[in-house]
């Protein structure tokens, strides 16, 4: 769309999806997540705690998470540099 409508000056492509997140041997089945590209963050403004917008999805493996994800998966340790799984097999 960007190429055909100069009006466009970006898009993002965006996908409802749910699956199982395990973080070591802790399992959370999550409904309702969304899985977006990194210009997400260029259209769309939220506040960030840890890490900035413009760099958080540069890793296709990278995710970003709410406060209280955050405390849901890791308790009171800090999230940033963990690795947690998506249905067992894809590291994020």
């Amino acid at each position: 769309m960007i190429e055909e409508f100069p009006e466009i000056r970006n898009a993002v492509r965006f996908v409802w999806g749910s699956g199982i997140l395990q973080y070591k041997n802790k399992k959370f089945e999550e409904r309702d997540k969304l899985l977006v590209e990194p210009a997400f963050f260029e259209i769309f403004s939220f506040p960030f705690i840890k890490g900035h917008p413009g760099t958080a999805l540069d890793d296709p493996g990278s995710i970003v998470i709410t406060e209280s994800a955050a405390k849901k998966y890791f308790g009171d340790k800090n999230p940033m540099g963990k690795t947690m799984q998506y249905f067992a097999r894809v590291d994020l």
